[in-house]
Order: C-alpha cells, then sequence, then structure tokens
C-alpha cells in the first residue's frame, strides 16, 4: 500500500520535471531521468537509432526492480493501442560477450519470463519486455513499440563521442549502431556536393558497440555475381565488399537493407568467402572471427560455392558465387586509407535506397526555351521540335550523371513542343519489360504547348499510362500558358522548385509506386546474334532466315538485353546491348539485302562477335556473363570457310559465351564444327519457316535450359 501510494506520488510529480516536451520523468533511475514511449514499432536497431536522432539517447537501461514497473506500468498506457503486448528497452546480448545495454553499460538487474533466456544470440539476443514487466529474449527484427532512455534538459549524455568528420558520397551513412540515414534522389552535381557536405558524423554514438573497421558504407541497388559486386566496390569506392567484426554490424546491415522506405530483400553478398578452399577470410584481406551461419550453414563451402550471403534475418549462406545479389560496400572516410586493419568481420551486401520501386524514363527538353537545364535530373531521351534523341540505357547512377552533364542544349532552337517528349517515351524498351513493375515517365518541358491537336497527345498519353503507369510533366520555366495541358487527362502536373526536397515530394506524389518484379524472357542472359549475309544462302533462304530472327527476338522483351552483329566484309554493322529503343520502333532485323561479293568465313563472323563484345566489355566493365550467341553457318564447304576459329571461340568461352550454331540448309557438316561447340540447331529444309523441331528445342538453343 506505501509502495502504491508513492508510485503515485512519483507518477504525479512527473509531469513538472525538467525532461523535453513528449518525455516523462523516471525517479527511480540515476542513469535516465527522462523516458520517451515511442510508436509505431521498430527493429531493435532502429528502434535505437531513432532514440539517438531524436533524443540524443538509447533504448533505455534498466537499474532495478522500481524502474522496470515504472517503465512496465507507464507502457502498458502508453502502448493500449498496439498489436505487439511488448515493447523493446537496451538490453542485449547481441555481441555474444553478455548482456549489455545499449548505452554501454553493462546489465545489472534482470526479470525473466519462465524458460528465459533462450536463443540469447546473435539476431534473437534483444530483450523485450511484456506489460506486466517480464523479459524476453526475442527476435532482433521484430517490430516493437520501445522506451528511449532521454538526459534531462542541460544534462550532456555520457556516451562516448566521436570526433566529426565529413564523408565521402554514398546512398546512406551510418554511425556505430542505429538505423541508417537515407538520402533523397539528388537532383544535380550541386545538390550532391551540398548532401556530401552535409553528411557529418554524428558525434554521440557508440563506438564500442559495432567497432566497425570502416565507417561508411554503399547499400548498392543492383545485382551482380559476387566478383563482379567486388570489382564495383573497388572501382566505384576505392572499397570492398563489406567485412563484418561482430553481431551488432551484422544486424545494421541486415537492418538496414530492410530499412522500411527500401525494397525488401531475399539476400545480398557480404565480403566472406572460402574460393580457394584454405578457409573463411574476408576479401579486404582481414580475418574472419565472427559468422552466423543458417541452420545446415556451410555446406558445399568452396570453389564457386564459397562465397556468403545473407539472409533477411542475418543468417548466413554458403552460396553460388555466379548468383546475382545485391551487395554492402566498404568505402573510406575521406582522408583515410583504403586498406583495412585485419578484424573480426564478416561481409555482406545490400541495395541502394529507392524512393519509389518503379521504372522512370526522363524526357528533358534541350531546346533554348529551356532555362534550367543544369538543373535538371538524369534523363533517357532529349527532346526539342522536331527530334528526339535516345541514349542507351545506363547501367548505374555514375554513367547517367556523364549522360546528363554531356547534355547540351540547342540556344538556336526556339520552340519545343511537350508532345514531341511524349512522342518519344513511347518508343522506350522499357514498355516492352511487361513486368507488372510501375512505369513513372517523367518530362521536362520548357513549354506547355502542344503541336499536334489534343486527342492525338491524348491517346500517347493513353498509352503511357496503360496499367497503372503514370505520367508527369515539370514546367521547368513559371508563367507558361497552359492551355493546352491542362486539356490532357490522367497527367500530373508540376512546376518546377528551387527547393530540390519540395520538387521531388511533388513529382512522387502523383507516381505509382511497388508490385512486381524484373522478369527476363525467355531467361536473363544477353543474346548476341550473328545472322549470315555472304552470298551462300539464295535470296528466297535469307530472308526466311531474317524473317524467322526477327520473329525471335520480338519475343525477348528486353530489347536492351540484345546484340546484332552484320558482316558485311570488310565494313560490319550492329545493333548493341543497352539499346533504348522497343522493338515496336525499331526492330535490329532491318537488313534487306546480302552481300553479293561476301564469302561465307566462320573465323571473321566470330571475330567480329568477339570484337564488338570486347570494347563495351573493357571500356564499362558493364556486361557480364551469361551471353548466348546465335551464329548462323551457311557453309563449310572448304577449310577458308568454317577453319581457323579456334582462337577466337577460346576467346568466347573465356569471355562467358555459349555458342549455338544454326547449320542453314542440307549441305552444312557439323562433324567439321564440333571442336568449337556441341550446340547445334538444323534448318536442313529453309523452306519451312523456322528450324526443325524447333519448339522442342527453342529454350535450349536460348541458354535456358540444359
Amino acid at each position: 500500500m506505501l509502495f502504491s501510494l508513492l508510485f503515485l506520488l512519483f507518477l504525479l510529480n512527473s509531469v513538472t520535471g525538467t525532461c523535453p516536451k513528449g518525455t516523462v520523468s523516471d525517479p527511480y533511475s540515476n542513469k535516465w531521468k527522462c523516458l520517451a514511449f515511442v510508436t509505431p514499432g521498430k527493429l531493435y536497431l532502429t528502434a535505437d537509432g531513432f532514440c539517438n536522432d531524436e533524443y540524443n539517447g538509447h533504448l533505455t537501461s534498466v537499474e532495478n526492480g522500481f524502474v522496470n514497473m515504472f517503465i512496465s506500468q507507464n507502457a502498458d498506457t502508453a502502448f493500449v493501442n498496439e498489436t505487439a503486448q511488448r515493447f523493446w528497452i537496451g538490453v542485449n546480448n547481441v555481441g555474444g560477450n553478455g548482456w549489455t545495454n545499449m548505452d554501454g553499460s553493462n546489465a545489472t538487474y534482470f526479470d525473466w519470463a519462465p524458460e528465459e533466456p533462450a536463443n540469447s544470440t546473435g539476431s534473437n539476443g534483444c530483450v523485450s519486455v511484456n506489460m506486466k514487466g517480464l523479459w524476453y529474449n526475442d527476435d532482433c527484427f521484430t517490430n516493437y513499440p520501445y522506451v528511449c532512455g532521454v538526459s534531462e534538459l542541460g544534462v550532456t549524455p555520457t556516451t562516448p563521442s566521436t570526433e566529426t568528420t565529413t564523408k565521402p558520397a554514398s546512398v546512406i551513412e551510418y554511425g556505430y549502431y542505429g538505423n541508417g540515414e537515407w538520402y533523397n534522389v539528388l537532383y544535380n552535381v550541386s545538390e550532391l556536393v551540398s548532401t556530401v557536405e552535409g553528411m557529418i558524423q554524428n558525434a554521440s554514438l557508440n563506438h564500442s558497440l559495432i567497432d566497425a573497421t570502416w565507417k561508411c558504407l554503399a547499400f548498392v541497388n543492383q545485382t551482380k555475381p559476387y566478383m563482379v559486386a567486388e570489382g564495383y566496390c573497388k572501382d566505384k569506392y576505392n572499397g570492398d565488399l563489406v567485412s563484418v567484426p561482430n553481431g551488432f554490424f551484422n544486424m545494421f546491415i541486415t537492418q538496414t537493407a530492410n530499412f522500411p522506405s527500401t525494397e525488401v530483400l531475399s539476400t545480398f553478398w557480404i565480403g566472406v568467402s572460402n574460393i580457394s578452399g584454405n578457409g573463411w577470410t574476408n576479401i579486404d584481406g582481414s580475418n574472419v572471427t565472427y559468422s552466423d551461419w543458417a541452420s545446415s550453414e556451410p555446406a558445399t563451402a568452396t570453389g564457386s560455392n564459397g562465397c556468403v550471403s545473407v539472409d533477411s534475418k542475418g543468417f548466413w549462406h554458403n552460396d553460388d558465387c555466379y548468383t546475382d545479389h545485391y551487395y554492402v560496400c566498404e568505402v573510406p572516410e575521406v582522408g583515410v586509407s583504403s586498406t583495412p586493419q585485419p578484424s573480426d568481420p564478416t561481409t555482406t551486401t545490400a541495395p541502394d535506397s529507392v524512393s519509389c520501386w518503379s521504372y522512370i524514363p526522363f524526357a528533358i527538353d534541350y531546346s533554348s526555351t529551356l532555362t534550367a537545364i543544369d538543373l535538371q535530373p538524369a534523363s533517357i531521351i532529349e527532346y526539342k521540335h522536331g527530334g528526339v534523341n535516345f541514349y542507351h540505357v545506363p547501367y548505374d547512377v555514375s554513367e547517367l550523371v556523364s549522360m546528363v552533364e554531356d547534355i547540351e542544349y540547342d540556344i538556336y532552337l526556339t520552340d519545343s513542343y511537350i508532345d514531341t517528349g511524349i512522342f518519344g517515351l513511347l518508343y522506350l524498351g522499357v514498355f516492352d519489360y511487361k513486368d507488372g513493375i510501375p512505369i513513372n515517365s517523367v518530362i521536362f518541358a520548357g513549354r506547355a504547348s502542344l503541336y499536334y491537336n489534343i486527342s492525338d497527345t491524348q491517346s500517347r498519353i493513353d498509352f503511357l499510362t496503360a496499367n497503372g503507369n503514370t505520367v508527369t510533366i515539370v514546367l521547368v520555366n513559371p508563367g507558361l500558358d497552359l492551355t493546352d495541358i491542362t486539356q490532357l487527362r490522367n497527367v500530373n502536373i508540376v512546376q518546377w522548385s528551387e527547393d530540390s526536397t519540395e520538387l521531388l515530394t511533388n513529382i512522387q506524389k502523383g507516381m505509382e509506386c511497388g508490385g512486381g518484379s524484373p522478369v527476363y524472357r525467355p531467361c536473363k542472359k544477353w543474346f548476341s546474334f550473328a545472322p549470315d549475309t555472304s552470298n551462300t544462302l539464295s535470296g528466297t533462304d535469307f530472308g526466311t532466315q531474317i524473317a524467322f530472327l526477327k520473329k525471335e527476338s520480338s519475343t525477348i522483351n528486353r530489347p536492351d538485353k540484345i546484340q546484332v552483329v552484320y558482316l558485311n566484309d570488310p565494313i560490319y554493322s550492329y545493333y548493341d546491348w543497352n539499346h533504348p529503343e522497343s522493338f515496336s520502333y525499331y526492330n535490329p532485323f532491318y537488313i534487306t539485302d546480302q552481300n553479293a561479293s561476301m564469302i561465307f568465313n566462320l573465323n571473321k563472323t566470330l571475330s567480329t562477335l568477339y570484337e564488338d563484345y570486347y570494347p563495351a566489355h573493357v571500356n564499362k566493365m558493364v556486361f557480364q556473363p551469361p551471353f548466348v550467341a546465335w551464329v548462323s553457318v551457311s557453309n563449310t564447304s572448304t577449310y577458308e570457310n568454317y577453319g581457323g576459329a579456334d582462337e577466337v571461340v577460346q576467346k568466347l568461352k573465356d569471355a562467358g559465351f555459349q555458342l549455338t550454331f544454326f547449320l542453314l540448309g542440307p549441305d552444312v557438316d557439323a562433324s567439321k564444327l564440333q571442336n568449337y561447340t556441341t550446340n547445334f540447331v538444323y534448318w536442313k529444309n529453309m523452306s519451312n519457316p523456322q528450324p526443325d523441331d524447333w519448339e522442342n528445342i527453342r529454350m535450349k538453343a536460348y541458354g535456358c535450359e540444359n
């Protein structure tokens, strides 16, 4: 009775303390004098990060039974509308070294529920409390409401501080614990510089918890095989796939990778591997001293299966190194050497922040009517009155930025019309993907006038907005005549703002985000086609070959995955990978004439194929296996026709090509070609519109099945 009375008096007194607004005074604690009861629920480290960002505190420690009862009885009221009847406190054993508090102090009081704690380390090593004050070691990846420990006004927290340093550009920045900080899509170099200059390390974060050699991370939103991902980290950031020193760091990168504003991942690469078969090491050269293997892992743990991916719960899997996963790069701080000191890390790979899961093709007015050209974001096409320029599909943000920086507006052209940009967007290959991912087209316009009539323009907009897709017109110049565009339906109209956050918010309001996943038909490969243009085939058979290839290529839903090589001795032409245009606008099998003076030569054909691949591969490091090449072979009657190709065939195979030879006509001898490949498609009777038994062998010819 006496305790209840004292407790009530303390509750009444809590209204008049020196705590920040929105918190209550805790008279029983010698550490945190104020408490914040926070909803909605968050993952454990994300919750702690909020406590630090919002209150310069941590998830609260619990020093004794009075504090425990005070917190749980207040939580019963504060969290009454929450489905989850537990909440997070700062006690944990994530590191596996015993129970500690997130503020860095040792845990000295416990009130475990029956049969607790169990499974008490790693991703299960976080403490939740029920409304009766009983403790549970819980899954750290659960969303619970939480209680922050907050210092009184004018009192500085005693958590260790860090030197304030400016960090290099990246998609997110992170401290030593807590949540990642996500940055908006950047609109230009000036904003990028401002953003980077503003990325200042939080001075109140606790070094001892994360203890990572690398203080900056890049969560890369593209899927790559293991070594390609590592190469990107080196080339882009002068770093490596990330190493993981302990359970806190493992949980941090996993929870950040699954941050609610990003695409939810299944697995991602980290830097741990056993490719050499000599034991698990980090690719940055440091030793592996921490691991969190999933059940029955590691298995088949060397060579091409010796790479480590991490799932959405932070568990490790030894994985096929040729699988495409997202990944996380270690990034050196500005002025800090990129050579890490050996530590106890494990590596993971994760994705970049995406504000809106969708495809976003851009059209930019590059006439002189556009006065703010230098402020515009990346684009896919540029337009002016009477013309559209298509840019190849950019491989990454760096290439995209370079493309935009190279745009020059036409100072002599004073007219431009929005419908020219709309017309250009119609013919982008992204509309062939048809994978359920929304397409949000954005047109940046210097004028609001139309060249064509309203009904023609509306029909084009109806195409662009089919299946839930959207169109947004950004009016870059002020005071425009809106008579034409206000008559259009299903269009979002946004006025340019110098405030990039405001502009981005207004653009995103009209976007459709989420849904679908990338689809590659017939399968995820790069396809090369090398038709025969020599004088061997009759005109009719040549036409049949081209018609067949044209039909087949149109079944591939990603035009940017197709390359077509024509050999017209000594000149060849090609339709390259990452081409932006749709098949409905431009089919690569446009050729109608043979070269009447050219003799079929397999070595020259394959050499041309390799020459087209090699410069792109070396200069951009963009195109990575698997590649499938369809090569038409029409003549094996002499060694000149089929011989001498051993060296180039080996180069193509080393690069990752699967060669499939289409044997055109009854006289081609497959036995003369078996030292090059054993993948043959027979087309003995070319009066038929497709090769022999095509329906049964089609997927194998594409390399989509063994």
